[in-house]
């Protein structure tokens, strides 16, 4: 039987002239083919509406796997700071639903992918922090991490990868890869250690010490169609249930 791999859902917030005060849950059809393309069996799960804590059990204990995708940014009082004016668009009730499932599934060890903002939501999640932008860092020489409007399926950015990483067999030593973010991992969580950087030093990819989480700042589901290397990542993800 295929794994399920549960992938979280986005919503939109705002009011459609034809849909007035309903909000729409989604994930992109890119996410759901490179789990099928993996073997995996994807599920898509809304974001909770009524009793959280009940909801969040019955879906971890039905799924083999945890996916989080890309999308906003997370309330920066997960972290403990106020908002900076650079702070983009939130979601909380998407971030205390995503932090609900994230720590039901580490209780049951079981394994969890996070793209852009899901790598980002796992350092909050195991208590790390992040720039709220990434002007805020302070690089002497940054690169453009936000490459829009240049189209997505574009690798604009090399990442150097570490030796041991999770993400070495992969993708080797270097690879290039896309880049659609603004904010940046600041101070890393204990449990997790860094896989790849960029050539300014951004953290771009991670993995716990456990070696049950996984993340990268780039978007791979994107380019399994013009890298078949970024379909491997998948591959392996599903296989470590």
């Amino acid at each position: 039987m295929r794994p399920i791999v549960g992938i979280l859902g986005a919503q939109m917030n705002h009011a459609d002239n034809q849909f007035i005060d309903s909000r729409f849950e989604y994930v992109q059809d890119v996410n759901i083919a490179a789990i099928e393309t993996a073997g995996g069996l994807p599920m898509i799960l809304p974001i909770a509406k009524m009793d959280l804590k009940d909801l969040v059990s019955e879906y971890v204990n039905r799924i083999d796997a945890v996916f989080l995708i890309g999308g906003e940014d997370s309330d920066s009082q997960l972290y403990g700071e106020q908002p900076d004016p650079l702070l983009g668009e939130i979601d909380q009730q998407r971030d205390l639903f995503e932090l609900a499932i994230y720590h039901q599934a580490r209780e049951q060890h079981k394994p969890i992918l996070g793209i852009c903002r899901g790598m980002q939501l796992i350092n909050i999640a195991e208590g790390g922090n992040l720039y709220q932008d990434i002007k805020l860092a302070r690089i002497d020489q940054p690169l453009k991490h936000d490459q829009q409007p240049t189209v997505v399926t574009a690798e604009t950015q090399q990442i150097k990868i570490q030796a041991n990483s999770w993400l070495r067999p992969l993708l080797g030593d270097k690879h290039q890869v896309n880049s659609v973010h603004h904010q940046i991992v600041h101070q890393l969580a204990p449990t997790l250690q860094v896989a790849a950087n960029s050539a300014d030093g951004v953290v771009e990819a991670i993995e716990s010490q456990d070696h049950e989480v996984y993340g990268v700042q780039f978007h791979p589901e994107w380019l399994t169609k013009t890298d078949p290397a970024m379909q491997t990542i998948f591959d392996w993800f599903v296989k470590q249930v």
